[in-house]
């Protein structure tokens, strides 16, 4: 783990700069160096581009929705964040009250543009349809709440860098793996010369997880990380029986899960995976994801969310931390798995993989080995797309 003292250490500044240590004659009363503030800097930046991705060119309101002043509530919020980041920079306002301010506005419009973006309301446009807004709203969030805990200058550039890196590993590894893959399936189909969705999916699964692969390896090499680094290990009994405890323990989690769902009538979608089996008329390819889960997908997306994100997150924030922040990334990268126009059934389902992330990130933290939560995945996978096949083929009832 980083030690949080490094930036505050007697021979360094407030705003992480070593300077040469005190010799005799120095005034020993002199006032301390002000702290600089980092976050608000930060902060400023973000909560800036946040205001100028909202205010990118829309293309009307939806006449269901042109009562709601969603976009003047999202504009609001980033106008008020950065005047927030500015105000405390220039005029020093309190740490405290300034952090909740801005953090509270960063979430605001994250949670507006997400609503912009997922639902049926159509306030602006995002480049790519891409949720810039929020994407800059994070560091809002987490420069306002580094003022609120008044965490030091340097731990601020320390977390930041970490989470950055983290992000940027976790996002590019998606797209990158996501690309290649494409390029990759169409290669093979084309030599195949059949395009049935019982042939092609296999295929792209087999696929998207060499592409991982081969994308974690350039990322390693980028972060100066071999394969020592990463935590592969024969599973030993412990492991084993972690192993089989924390897949039941999933299993019983997400069923109480759907339970409460059920119960609060919250809407929930099913994966595009079953959408298509269901309309292939040929859902036996469920059956070959089945040995796939534990061969291809689980190796794969563990190999990048926990061995690589997870682990990397431990040396800048704690490991409760890494898991959750890992958990989130992993969560939105299933974004277009369970994507649909209804935000609230899109939310519900992509909660559901949070959940199953944030076990299986406590799991390789627990056993240090990640063949462990690759099990585990695996099976989890293995049964879903058995418990897939039984719906789609009559053989069980709707969960």
């Amino acid at each position: 783990m980083a030690d949080d003292s490094a930036a505050d250490g007697p021979t360094t500044r407030a705003d992480g700069s070593r300077e040469a240590a005190s010799v005799a004659g120095d005034d020993a009363s002199a006032p301390p160096a002000p702290l600089q503030p980092v976050a608000s800097t930060l902060g400023t930046v973000a909560a800036g581009l946040m205001l100028a991705a909202l205010f990118v060119p829309g293309e009307g309101v939806d006449t269901t929705v042109a009562a709601l002043p969603l976009g003047s509530v999202a504009r609001g919020a980033a106008v008020l964040a950065l005047a927030v980041f500015v105000l405390h920079r220039r005029v020093g306002l309190p740490d405290r009250p300034a952090g909740v301010v801005a953090a509270i506005t960063g979430l605001v419009a994250a949670v507006v543009d997400l609503l912009t973006l997922f639902g049926e309301v159509s306030l602006w446009s995002q480049p790519l349809g891409l949720p810039l807004a929020t994407a800059c709203a994070i560091p809002v969030i987490g420069m306002g709440v580094a003022m609120a805990l008044a965490v030091p200058p340097g731990r601020v550039f320390a977390i930041t860098r970490g989470i950055g890196v983290a992000a940027l590993s976790g996002i590019l590894g998606f797209l990158v793996s996501a690309i290649l893959s494409t390029v990759l399936t169409g290669t093979v189909m084309s030599i195949i010369g059949r395009s049935a969705i019982s042939i092609e999916y296999p295929v792209l699964t087999i696929s998207t997880a060499v592409s991982i692969v081969l994308v974690v390896a350039y990322i390693l090499s980028l972060l100066g990380k071999d394969r020592a680094w990463l935590d592969l290990a024969v599973p030993t009994r412990r492991d084993l029986v972690v192993a089989a405890a924390g897949l039941i323990g999933l299993l019983v989690v997400l069923q109480g899960v759907s339970i409460l769902i059920s119960e609060f009538g919250l809407p929930a979608i099913e994966s595009t995976v079953e959408e298509e089996a269901k309309n292939s008329g040929t859902p036996e390819f469920l059956l070959v994801l089945v040995p796939l889960s534990f061969l291809a997908i689980a190796p794969s997306e563990e190999l990048l969310y926990r061995g690589v994100v997870q682990k990397y997150l431990y040396d800048y924030i704690s490991e409760r931390q890494a898991i959750v922040v890992a958990s989130i990334f992993f969560a939105l990268t299933h974004g277009g798995q369970y994507a649909d126009p209804d935000p609230i059934r899109m939310a519900v389902s992509l909660s559901t993989v949070f959940i199953l992330s944030l076990g299986l990130g406590y799991i390789y933290a627990r056993t240090e080995n990640l063949i462990v939560p690759i099990l585990v995945h695996g099976a989890f996978n293995a049964i879903s797309f058995l418990a897939m096949y039984a719906r789609v083929t009559g053989g069980a009832g709707m969960a």
